[in-house]
């Protein structure tokens, strides 16, 4: 049986892989006084063998988030 890739809003999947990859994420939060705090977030996607549009090379499509956030409150 052959499987055919599939789309979903853009992105192309297919059947056969069966491992997404890996998701890695760090955050640090800073409290800087009673009013004031707030934090930094990364995170790193690796995907694996179940993207059939993951071009090869050593990074494979890595992909990459940061934010950060400050509150004020009283």
């Amino acid at each position: 049986m052959q499987h055919e890739p599939f789309s979903v809003a853009g992105k192309t999947y297919q059947t056969t892989g069966n491992f997404r990859g890996y998701l890695v994420t760090a955050q640090v939060e800073c409290l800087y006084n009673a009013h004031l705090r707030g934090h930094i977030r990364a995170e790193i996607f690796l995907p694996s063998d179940y993207y059939s549009t993951v071009p090869a090379g050593p990074t494979k499509a890595m992909e990459t988030f940061l934010r950060t956030e400050i509150l004020l409150t009283w």
